[in-house]
């Protein structure tokens, strides 16, 4: 049993997109297997796991001429999945290769490589380009960040994953747990041991003799989950202004904490994030 401070990891798409996939629908599974990276992602495809390629920002630059003025006005431009730019030259559109799969086949000539894409101006400016972000906190701040719409997440399974055969229970270290005395640290420690053995007992044949996804009955809000999430970095300046800066109410201290770190994380790339409350 482990109590741990919750924590980012920026991952790097690049162009082997197959990688890339993998590497967030492992997550689901808490899975290290080396399954050949392609034939897991046409798996994926096969079994209607669709989602796992929101996970890749795809991007087009389309010759802006009145054949293509139409489509981008009335498909692209109030698009949901869809970052739209132009200048007098060209269409600058990034989206996710789940819907580029489904609805922008006829676009695939104008698409280019991400790291042409990341080298782009109008990309960059506009903040178009997509970042994964890989979180470890508590199930109830991710219950928080699953709530933008459209999203784009691989959270690890409570069904499917056996935590005490695969990574043990790890707790959430919780704001309030900083600075407490030692007496209410015993208490927070003996309180986690406690549910760990709840656990413990639903799974044993000597217990309850429980499935995962029935065991985890008894787990606490803050036991810690690991879930990738992928948007553009307008989206990732709509989540921060929700969960950091409580642009629609007071947001909860724990989701401010990760938050933060994405929001200092896409700085350091020279991003400037809009506090939409100056606006």
């Amino acid at each position: 049993m482990k109590i741990l401070e919750p924590q980012i990891e920026l991952i790097h798409q690049g162009d082997d997109e197959a990688l890339h996939i993998a590497k967030c629908a492992r997550i689901c599974y808490a899975s290290n297997k080396l399954v050949d990276n392609e034939k897991m992602c046409n798996h994926l495809w096969k079994n209607h796991h669709h989602s796992m390629f929101r996970h890749v920002g795809v991007y087009y630059k389309i010759p802006y001429n009145e054949i293509y003025k139409a489509f981008f006005i009335h498909n692209l431009l109030y698009n949901p999945y869809c970052n739209v730019a132009k200048n007098s030259n060209y269409l600058y559109v990034s989206t996710n290769r789940q819907y580029a799969k489904e609805y922008l086949q006829e676009l695939s000539q104008y698409e280019i490589p991400y790291e042409v894409a990341a080298n782009n101006e109008v990309f960059y400016s506009n903040k178009m380009l997509y970042y994964t972000f890989v979180i470890d906190t508590g199930i109830d701040i991710t219950r928080e960040l699953n709530r933008k719409s459209p999203n784009a997440i691989s959270e690890r399974s409570t069904r499917y994953v056996d935590f005490i055969k695969k990574i043990g229970i790890v707790f959430k270290k919780c704001h309030w747990m900083f600075g407490l005395n030692l007496y209410k640290k015993g208490l927070v420690k003996f309180m986690c041991k406690v549910d760990e053995w709840f656990y413990k007992i639903s799974r044993s044949k000597y217990g309850l003799n429980l499935k995962p996804e029935d065991a985890r009955w008894c787990l606490f809000l803050d036991t810690m989950s690991k879930v990738a999430y992928t948007y553009s970095v307008r989206d990732w300046e709509y989540i921060i202004n929700l969960r950091l800066f409580d642009y629609t109410g007071g947001a909860h201290p724990d989701v401010k904490i990760v938050v933060k770190q994405i929001k200092e994380a896409l700085e350091d790339k020279g991003y400037e994030i809009v506090n939409y409350k100056n606006w």
